[in-house]
């Protein structure tokens, strides 16, 4: 779906983006104003993540964990796709909630994603 987003980004001269929320995510489209839920495409519909997977986001330093207890009330994390083809470099870490084996997906600033599990030497 990543990928895709990028993909659809560059073919439709949109600045698409997909936000995250404490219990899944939804991908966005911009409309000059504001970030609008993209509604009418099934593929790219919102989502909902199980109760106990937790999902750390990194981006430009900055951490943040969706799915806690935190009382964080910061604005909701988005990886960005260009319509130049532009990502916004990401690292994505998901477990479930008490376990130890986590996968961590990252993707650069063009696009390229790496899938790492708890097999993968690190």
């Amino acid at each position: 779906l990543i990928a895709l987003t990028g993909q659809e980004a560059v073919l439709q001269s949109k600045e698409l983006a997909l936000q995250f929320s404490d219990d899944g995510y939804e991908f966005q489209a911009y409309d000059g104003e504001k970030w609008q839920p993209l509604e009418d495409d099934e593929t790219l519909r919102q989502r909902t993540l199980p109760d106990d997977l937790v999902l750390e986001y990194r981006a430009e330093g900055e951490k943040m964990t969706l799915g806690s207890d935190d009382d964080d009330k910061k604005a909701p994390p988005r990886i960005y796709f260009l319509s130049s083809g532009e990502v916004s470099p990401f690292e994505l870490t998901l477990h479930r909630r008490g376990g130890s084996e986590a996968y961590t997906l990252t993707g650069d600033v063009r696009g390229k994603t790496e899938l790492k599990g708890p097999d993968d030497a690190h």
